[in-house]
C-alpha cells in the first residue's frame, strides 16, 4: 500500500473506532459493539488495500 492509503485508511479506523460509536449513541441510543466495530475496520483495510492495488501501476 502507498503511504497515502495507510494514512487515509489510520485515519478513518480512528474515526470508526473513536468518534463513531459516541455520535451513534449521541442519535439513536445504541453504539457499535465490540465485534461490529472489529468487522467494519477489517473491512475498510481490505478496501483500501484493493482499491491501492488496483489502482498501482505495474512495473
Amino acid at each position: 500500500m502507498t503511504a497515502r492509503a495507510v494514512v487515509f485508511a489510520a485515519v478513518a479506523t480512528g474515526l470508526l473506532v473513536f468518534v463513531v460509536p459516541y455520535v451513534a449513541w449521541g442519535l439513536f441510543g445504541v453504539a457499535p459493539n465490540g465485534t461490529e466495530s472489529l468487522i467494519v475496520v477489517v473491512l475498510l483495510w481490505v478496501a483500501v488495500w484493493t482499491v491501492s492495488r488496483t489502482r498501482s501501476q505495474p512495473r
